[in-house]
Parts: C-alpha cells; sequence; structure tokens
C-alpha cells in the first residue's frame, strides 16, 4: 500500500509543513462522493450504478477527454489548489451551471505506493518532458528552482510547489475517509450543499468557508 521509503517522504512532509491535499470538485457532486464512499476517478465514475438515474444525471465531469491519458488517476494539489485550471472550468458555458467546492485530503496520500507527482499540469508538454513518476526524488523536484514556471518567481514557503498547477495523481479512487474536511467559496454555496447532503440522508462531513482558497494568493 505505501511506498518502500515512505519514511523519507513522512520527513519530507513534516520538514516542509505540508498537511493537506486539495481536490476540487462541484458541489453537485459531492452527495456522489459521500454515497459512494470515495472520490472516483473517471474510470470508476464510468462504472457506478444508481437506482435513481436522477442522481448519476446530475453527476458532472470537467473534461470528457483525460488529456494526460490517465483515467484510473484523482489529480489534487499540495496545500492550495490549481487556480488557474479552477478558473478556466469556471468559464466554460457548459460548466456554468455548477458551483465549485474543494476537498481537504489527508497528505498521507503522497506515499502511498502507486502516487505520481508532475512539476505542472500532468497534461501539458512540459510535464510529460520533464516526466511522471513515484520517486523522492521527482516529489522534491516539485518544490525546485527546476520546476519554475518562465513566467513565476521561485516559491519562498517550501510548503507549496513550485509551480501552481503542480500535481499529485492518485491511482483509483480515494476513500471518503482522507477527506478532512470541505470548503466552500461563499456562506450560501455552504448552506445550500449542507441542506442538499441532509436532503439525500448522505453523510455531511466536517466544512467551513474560506474564499481566499479560491483565489491565487501570495503564498
Amino acid at each position: 500500500m505505501f511506498k518502500s521509503d515512505r519514511r523519507a517522504f513522512e520527513t519530507e512532509l513534516s520538514t516542509r509543513g505540508i498537511t493537506r491535499l486539495i481536490h476540487f470538485t462541484t458541489e453537485q457532486n459531492l452527495p456522489i462522493i459521500m454515497e459512494a464512499g470515495s472520490v472516483l476517478s473517471r474510470s470508476h465514475l464510468t462504472e457506478i450504478r444508481h437506482p435513481d438515474e436522477s442522481i448519476l444525471d446530475a453527476v458532472v465531469t470537467n473534461d470528457q477527454v483525460r488529456l494526460d491519458n490517465r483515467p484510473d488517476y484523482v489529480n489534487v494539489s499540495i496545500e492550495h489548489p490549481n487556480i488557474p485550471l479552477l478558473n478556466a472550468y469556471k468559464r466554460r458555458n457548459s460548466l456554468s451551471h455548477v458551483n465549485w467546492c474543494l476537498l481537504a485530503l489527508s497528505p498521507e496520500l503522497i506515499f502511498h505506493r502507486d502516487t505520481l507527482f508532475a512539476i505542472t499540469n500532468a497534461a501539458s508538454n512540459r510535464a510529460k518532458k520533464a516526466g511522471i513518476s513515484g520517486d523522492i526524488s521527482d516529489f522534491r523536484r516539485l518544490f525546485s528552482d527546476t520546476a519554475k514556471p518562465n513566467d513565476s518567481a521561485l516559491n519562498s514557503n517550501s510548503k507549496y510547489p513550485v509551480d501552481i498547477q503542480a500535481e499529485v495523481l492518485y491511482q483509483g479512487s480515494i476513500p471518503t475517509g482522507y477527506i478532512d474536511e470541505v470548503i466552500f467559496e461563499t456562506d450560501e454555496h455552504q448552506a445550500k450543499t449542507v441542506a442538499a447532503l441532509r436532503l439525500l440522508g448522505v453523510p455531511v462531513p466536517k466544512n467551513k468557508v474560506d474564499p481566499r482558497m479560491f483565489k491565487i494568493a501570495r503564498l
């Protein structure tokens, strides 16, 4: 289940002060996640069945095609969401009807056996050229000057990757037990989604409102 050099990863996380991973999803998908008991990878999402077809009709997929060619992986960020990508989804006409929330996940997922690391968006040519693997050296490279995008200054806070679009790719689906909390952008979004979860009779995870997490902050 864990990488052979798990202890090296644990030391790295502790030294850098990394406390969470972030996955963004739609508020419409949260009931499916909580009822399924997992944050589903794209390949697993296509396999689920539900007696109420209207529930499945509400599932929102960000991309019809996975350009990173890894449909069996869930893509997450370290400490802060990939805001440029999230904003790109927000601008899509096909997604204009949805709202977004953030899942704060246990950093333990980093040292699970098949987890991979990409210095920027895994679908990009730059990430593919640099290589995407699960070695400790590749994890450390996320914080190295060599990962710096051309238009960005090196991040001085050691818990954030140099490139805000750097990704951790977790193979399979992530059990909801790894969700530490759900973060909403507004009080209205929080109230509406929590009410929907209660109405559907599915677990309500710990949650809060933090609009700063939906912006590119000075890290």
